[in-house]
Formats: C-alpha cells, sequence, structure tokens
C-alpha cells in the first residue's frame, strides 16, 4: 500500500510523514490492500487545532475516518483508532452474519432441484497467509477464498466447514 501524506495549511515534515505512514500501515494486518492501493492522509490545521484525516480505498468499500485534536500526531493516533475500530466492527458483522445464514441453510428442510448458472469472475490473486486469507473470505461473504500462500509460493484454498464453526485449508501442488 502506497500512503500519500498531505498537508493543508501545514507543511508536513519528514518525523510527521514517517509517523503517518507507520501507523496507517499497521492497518494492513487487519486487511489485505493490494500494493498499488494509495492510501490518503491529508493533515489540515484550522484555528481550533489539527485535523487528520485518512482515506483508505479497499476491494470491499472506501474506509474512512478523521479526528481533531491540538497536535497532528495525536489526530492520526485517533483517526487511525477509528479505523481498526471500523474494520473490527464490520469483520464482526460478517462472521455474525454468515453464521446465521449457515444455521437457517441447515434449518431449512426445502430441497429444490434448480437450474445452475455459472457465472464467471476475474480477481486477482495476492500474496498472503491463511488468516488474512479468512478474513477476506469473510468480508466477500463467500464460502471459500483462493490465494498465494507467503510462505509456499503455491496456490491454496481456505473455506468454510459445513458441519463445524471451523476452517478448512486446501493446499494445491503441482505434479
Amino acid at each position: 500500500m502506497v500512503i500519500k501524506v498531505i498537508g493543508k495549511n501545514v507543511a508536513i515534515t519528514d518525523a510527521l510523514r514517517k509517523y503517518a505512514e507507520k501507523k496507517v500501515s499497521k492497518l494492513q494486518k487487519y486487511i489485505v490492500v493490494p500494493e498499488e492501493t494509495s492510501a490518503r492522509v491529508l493533515i489540515r490545521t484550522y484555528r481550533t487545532g489539527q485535523k487528520a484525516e485518512i482515506t483508505i480505498p479497499t476491494k470491499i468499500g472506501i474506509l474512512r475516518a478523521e479526528s481533531q485534536c491540538d497536535d497532528a500526531y495525536a489526530a492520526i493516533d485517533l483517526a487511525v483508532d477509528k479505523l481498526a475500530d471500523q474494520i473490527r466492527r464490520q469483520k464482526t458483522k460478517i462472521q455474525k452474519r454468515s453464521k446465521s445464514s449457515l444455521t437457517e441453510a441447515l434449518m431449512s428442510e426445502q430441497t429444490e432441484e434448480a437450474e445452475y448458472k455459472i457465472r464467471t469472475k476475474q480477481i486477482p490473486i495476492s500474496r498472503m497467509d491463511a488468516e488474512d486469507a479468512i478474513m477476506q473470505m469473510e468480508l466477500s461473504d463467500h464460502d471459500f477464498f483462493a490465494y498465494v500462500d507467503a510462505e509456499t509460493n503455491e496456490m491454496a484454498i481456505v473455506y468454510r466447514q459445513k458441519n463445524s464453526d471451523g476452517y478448512g485449508r486446501i493446499e494445491l501442488t503441482r505434479e
């Protein structure tokens, strides 16, 4: 992720730029963002203090938070904390929704024959570990997610197990 630090009515020092980049890059442990994605940190000066606005475009949507404080460093901290809370709330909401829809599907006894329509979707495959893949699977609300394993550099698939609350992992190998 490329992080752009922009100042309005304030000069951005190297220390402030490095601090903002360090804090925003810590959010990557919660979400998977492609390297070419450009996150923006805008710092403004007002009569009442400093304001930090952070915007991160993701595959799911745009994450945005802002906070105002007397100090630019504190404003950045507060905005990053708000973004982390937003991400956690969304992940929890998605997990609850997927568990409730799974139990509804198991409870229903309707077995209808349906015509199968195959939709084709192309997505870029990213290098990540299994935990990040599970998070991306939950965010996309699918039952599985394909990725390139960061350790083995091989294709792998994580999936939601039907009869338990756990997850499974399939490692694809070449013959």
